[in-house]
């Protein structure tokens, strides 16, 4: 008989525990593609994780990318809501509530339209995207070339920056005033100076000697990118607010 009830208490347990590696292991498959998807939508993310597959990228700021990316967050709730909670280890519960209370802020917060107040004196295009330089790394060409790229989208995501800000002007949702008195001065100082001064010239001061020549020809291409296009961009961000 005690045979027969160990034997079941076994079963019992091992059946259980194959419930719950089930659905870890789902749970786990969701959050890698979760992060696999942020990877894809924020690029600069991913350049500050040391993830660089996406380096050639910005973050597509419009108004229709802004709605799918909340759509794609609703579908992860739901996502999320089908894995089954009470069959997940310990472990995996606190990652799950956490995940979930996450998800459901970012719903709840869309409301409130934040995405049109992209730039304060703390943080914004104005800042960030000179920061982003200095964590991309600048090893090989095809470093450069991703480079590059992002150089060429700056000028649009400048312009999707003011995009918001007109919409959220329309709807009146902007930031007190306070908090954008250093903004315009914080613009300037993107056009004022010489390319060669630049922060977004500066990876072609001192590039590695392996492939110094090519990138010189490089450095050519970049300076016509910022002198051409992003400045001019930052001089009508900087109207923008001034107007």
């Amino acid at each position: 008989m005690k045979t027969k009830i160990t034997v079941l208490f076994l079963f019992i347990f091992t059946f259980s525990s194959c419930n719950n590696e089930m659905e870890d292991t789902k749970l786990n498959n969701f959050f890698d593609s979760e992060f696999k998807s942020m990877l894809i939508e924020y690029p600069e993310s991913g350049t500050y994780m040391g993830r660089h597959d996406n380096n050639d990228k910005l973050t597509d700021m419009s108004l229709s990318a802004i709605q799918k990316r909340h759509n794609n967050t609703i579908n992860s709730l739901e996502e999320i809501k089908s894995i089954k909670r009470s069959l997940l280890s310990e472990s995996s519960k606190i990652n799950y509530d956490l995940y979930m209370h996450k998800l459901r802020q970012s719903i709840r917060g869309f409301e409130y339209m934040a995405y049109l107040m992209p730039i304060d004196q703390l943080g914004g295009i104005q800042i960030s995207a000179a920061n982003l330089v200095g964590v991309t790394p600048f090893n090989n060409l095809e470093d450069y070339n991703n480079y590059l790229s992002r150089l060429e989208a700056l000028p649009r995501r400048i312009r999707e920056t003011m995009m918001l800000m007109s919409k959220g002007i329309d709807e009146d949702i902007v930031p007190p005033k306070v908090v954008l008195k250093s903004v315009p001065e914080q613009i300037k100082t993107q056009f004022t100076s010489n390319v060669e001064d630049s922060p977004f010239y500066d990876p072609f001061t001192n590039p590695p000697e392996s492939i110094s020549s090519e990138v010189t020809q490089k450095a050519k291409e970049a300076k016509l990118i910022i002198s051409g296009k992003i400045m001019p961009a930052f001089i009508e961000l900087h109207s923008f607010f001034i107007n």
